[in-house]
């Protein structure tokens, strides 16, 4: 028991990203994003199995966290419409890989 004491190691803890305000990036990116989708017809475009097409909102490619400016977060490309249902299988990583996710946005998202 003492050995297995002797070995355990402090966990580190998480660090901050100096000099990043996510607070103010998210408002920032919320503002363009409203910009962007103010003249977008307001309907879910995942259609997932069970789309009910309420409750529309933007679903990012990614994980919020993962964005470190403004314009990745707030591009069209990293967005997409849907509604409350589709938006959480696309989140739930254990219905949705990030490779499928990826998949959708390149065939929803396609640069021209």
């Amino acid at each position: 028991m003492a050995n297995y004491l002797r070995n355990l190691q402090p966990i580190p803890k998480p660090t901050k990203v100096r000099g990043i305000n996510k607070t103010k990036i998210n408002a920032e990116a919320n503002l363009r994003l409203d910009k962007i989708y103010e003249n977008y017809p307001s309907f879910c475009e995942l259609k997932f199995t069970g789309c009910n097409n309420l409750f529309i909102a933007r679903a990012h490619r990614k994980k919020r966290r993962f964005y470190k400016t403004v314009e990745e977060l707030a591009s069209f490309y990293e967005t997409v419409l849907a509604c409350e249902h589709c938006h959480t299988i696309l989140d739930d990583r254990s219905q949705t890989t990030q490779e499928e996710s990826d998949a959708i946005f390149k065939r929803l998202r396609a640069k021209a």
